[in-house]
């Protein structure tokens, strides 16, 4: 019995009801136990009705026609993930925290899970309260844990329709057939609302998927949204970062991720003198960005 109910198809995600939902649920209740007397004063609450539901259908298509960028940080702990709802409804989710998960035995042989996985306890959540169950683009920057662990959550439990990512998650991906690329220098076809711009790696050159540097093999991308302009940088170091300001591409931004923040090899060189915000951790990068 437990074996059975523990199947992922019995499990139905979905997200928390609307304001508008509630509303209708507690009427059609209200409308059930009062039958008759709605049936008496059909023609009434039946004008009643169409006016609450013209004011409701007009309320939706104006929220829907204003909706704006979206991004949220979500907070993972040592590593890295971010989503982002585009004004067109499309979804993108840039890395996904770390995975320690992991099962050991206790001295009774019962074998039990120990760790985290924020795939699972942060990102899962967060993606069903905003009532997302289809991805449309899952970036990983680089194949760390810290930024790549939770990934494996997402890609088994939710429809990913498109991945640009490296070795790491190959086996989910061609399992579930899910379209996938390794990204370089270029814009990313996505959205006609938002310009999304890869500017590293360069090309395929440029970059070594071998070597025990993945940090530098980062994938960098800006997205541009009206005259605001938000940098993801992955977990780049000075030698990229100096490559980046030499290739002289525009760098300018409002908002970026600063990461390895402690460490002196991070300098974040490419930013100088533009007036960004930044999110990350640690003050030895932050204070000499000032």
């Amino acid at each position: 019995m437990i074996e059975f109910f523990g199947q992922p198809w019995t499990v139905l995600k979905t997200p928390p009801p609307s304001f508008g939902f509630i509303v209708v649920y507690i009427v059609g209740c209200f409308a059930v136990v009062y039958w008759v007397w709605v049936w008496m004063h059909r023609k009434q609450v039946l004008v009643i009705g169409l006016m609450v539901l013209a004011i409701w259908i007009w309320d939706a298509a104006w929220r829907e026609r204003g909706r704006l960028l979206d991004i949220t940080f979500l907070d993972v702990g040592h590593g890295d993930a971010a989503f982002v709802r585009f004004p067109d409804g499309k979804v993108m989710l840039v890395d996904g925290g770390a995975n320690s998960l992991r099962t050991e035995a206790t001295e009774a042989g019962i074998v039990r899970r120990v760790g985290y996985d924020h795939g699972e306890r942060t990102l899962d959540p967060f993606l069903c309260h905003e009532g997302v169950f289809g991805i449309d683009l899952l970036l990983l920057s680089h194949p760390d844990n810290d930024h790549g662990g939770g990934l494996a959550h997402i890609l088994r439990g939710f429809d990913v329709k498109r991945e640009s990512t490296h070795q790491i998650l190959h086996e989910i991906v061609d399992a579930k057939r899910i379209p996938h690329e390794l990204g370089y220098a270029g814009t990313v076809d996505l959205t006609s609302t938002t310009l999304l711009e890869l500017l590293h790696p360069f090309d395929a050159a440029s970059t070594d998927l071998h070597d025990k540097d993945v940090n530098n093999d980062s994938l960098v991308l800006k997205l541009t949204y009206g005259d605001v302009r938000i940098l993801f940088t992955g977990d780049i170091e000075r030698k990229v970062e100096l490559m980046l300001v030499e290739s002289g591409k525009d760098l300018r931004c409002h908002i970026m991720g600063a990461k390895h923040l402690a460490v002196r090899s991070s300098s974040m060189l490419c930013v100088r003198g533009t007036r960004s915000s930044l999110w990350g951790s640690g003050i030895d990068t932050a204070s000499r960005l000032r």
